[in-house]
């Protein structure tokens, strides 16, 4: 599970919650159904329109993407490419069959090349299923980018209406303060759902997107060395460029992937 996810989200309940009971107001000053719905249906009603319901209903479930750990190791998938090449350069392509892979970009690069794809033809394939992984990815951050623009529109809509209804009633100063309050409250709906919500969902698909990228490209990468013959070592300080300064290993730790004496 992302911890930073799920500490994030409990952060801003609680600094709304918070300031919503340290305030003089009563808490159901801000609660309103009508507002709610004025904001949530009508912002997912207009995020419908906007979209495919196949784009619409794979984003919803890709928000879960943003509580869960990412799937993909960049350091395992070096190790891995090193095994493989060292398996390889011992016992030639067919040999990479031993090797034993989850992850579905890793095992379609593994049957390429077990297959004899040539390095062109796999950098082909793979680049090609890359651009569409990521085309449809960021299908998605463009849903939840949408929620973020439509909801304080809607909250705006919410609040003219209540401003409309509050004008009807000037004849009766009384009722006054509490139709503004409930026309500002939905304005207040709006920005939690697009400030706190929806944008950064979006930011942290967005990151999610770009880390798959970069594992992607490395186990590309990995693969058009291996056909090419390199020695493991040459591959193991290009895959390297792929890790941040501070976790890199030297070109020693080759000997230890590979088991070598």
């Amino acid at each position: 599970m992302d911890r930073n996810s799920v500490i994030g989200l409990i952060l801003v309940v609680l600094a709304i919650a918070g300031a919503i009971a340290s305030g003089d107001s009563p808490v159901k000053a801000f609660l309103n159904i009508p507002s709610l719905f004025v904001v949530l249906g009508g912002t997912f009603g207009a995020v419908m329109l906007a979209y495919r319901p196949k784009t619409f209903f794979s984003a919803l479930r890709n928000v879960a993407l943003i509580f869960k750990s990412p799937k993909v190791s960049m350091e395992k998938a070096i190790d891995d490419c090193i095994s493989l090449s060292h398996i390889v350069r011992r016992e030639g392509f067919i040999a990479a069959e031993k090797m034993e892979v989850e992850e579905p970009f890793f095992r379609r690069a593994l049957d390429m090349l077990i297959d004899g794809y040539d390095k062109d033809a796999l950098d082909e394939a793979l680049s090609k299923e890359m651009l569409l992984s990521i085309q449809r990815n960021n299908m998605s951050i463009k849903v939840m980018n949408t929620f973020s623009e439509i909801a304080p529109a809607m909250g705006m809509v919410g609040t003219l209406i209540g401003l409309v209804a509050m004008l009807v009633q000037l004849d009766n100063p009384d009722t006054l303060g509490g139709s503004m309050a409930i026309a500002l409250v939905t304005t207040l709906y709006g920005a939690i759902i697009a400030f706190g919500v929806a944008s950064p969902i979006a930011t942290k698909l967005d990151q999610h997107n770009q880390e798959l990228f970069s594992y992607q490209s490395l186990v590309r990468d990995a693969f058009i060395q291996i056909i090419e013959g390199r020695n493991p070592k040459m591959t193991f300080e290009l895959l390297q460029s792929y890790l941040h300064q501070d976790v890199r290993r030297p070109t020693e730790a080759v000997k230890n992937i590979t088991q070598e004496p």
